[in-house]
């Protein structure tokens, strides 16, 4: 479902009535540090985003990314009160979390410093599903976290460096932060994205400029 969702967003993204002549479109390969009680510790994956220009040095930027990771814990299938004779042995799960954030916003484009290398800041409103299921490595047992009904509504920050290789094509870094704001709480049960804290996001990867190869 949720490449779907990601797939519908560039699709919606290239219909709008924007000069592509001045669009950019980035890709990457992005990680973020999460450290979600074992539930999801650095999930990594590729990302997209298309600016679509207002002015020399602002434009709105559209993101989507999806992240996945692959992880072996040992803890109990018990949560809150066990039922009698049930067994709450820690035992070995093998767990496959999956991390989707779509946002919207918008990047500004300070005069660079360096010749060659373009500076951007960048300011989103998001949207962060995150998924977990823990299969038991020998057993039927299945241990699934309590995760956010639907997309969570955050935000996140940052600054990217636009290195140009071509005409066509350039290299990109960047670091930010994004405050997904899960607030997956309750009084029972594994509450591992509870916490309301803002995480550490890395990627590297290339920018397209379409008025490279438009007449």
């Amino acid at each position: 479902m949720k490449r779907y969702l990601i797939a519908a967003l560039l699709i919606l993204v290239a219909g709008l009535h924007a000069d592509a002549r001045a669009q950019d479109l980035g890709l990457e390969y992005g990680t973020t540090r999460a450290g979600y009680d074992q539930a999801l510790q650095d999930p990594a994956g590729l990302g997209a985003y298309l600016d679509l220009p207002v002015s020399d040095r602002f434009a709105v930027r559209l993101t989507a990314s999806h992240q996945t990771e692959a992880t072996s814990i040992r803890r109990s299938p018990c949560t809150g009160l066990a039922r009698p004779g049930e067994d709450c042995s820690i035992r070995s799960f093998e767990g496959d979390a999956q991390w989707t954030v779509l946002g919207a916003g918008l990047a500004v484009r300070p005069t660079p410093a360096i010749a060659g290398f373009e500076p951007e800041l960048y300011l989103l409103v998001t949207g962060t599903d995150v998924d977990a299921v823990f299969p038991e490595q020998e057993g039927d047992a299945r241990l699934r976290p309590i995760t956010p009904d639907g997309f969570a509504i955050g935000w996140s920050a940052g600054a990217q460096v636009h290195y140009s290789v071509t005409a066509l094509v350039g290299l990109t870094g960047r670091v930010g932060v994004l405050a997904p704001q899960l607030d997956a709480c309750g009084n029972d049960g594994w509450f591992a994205f509870c916490d309301d804290r803002t995480l550490v996001e890395f990627g590297v990867g290339m920018r397209l400029n379409w008025s490279a190869f438009l007449p």
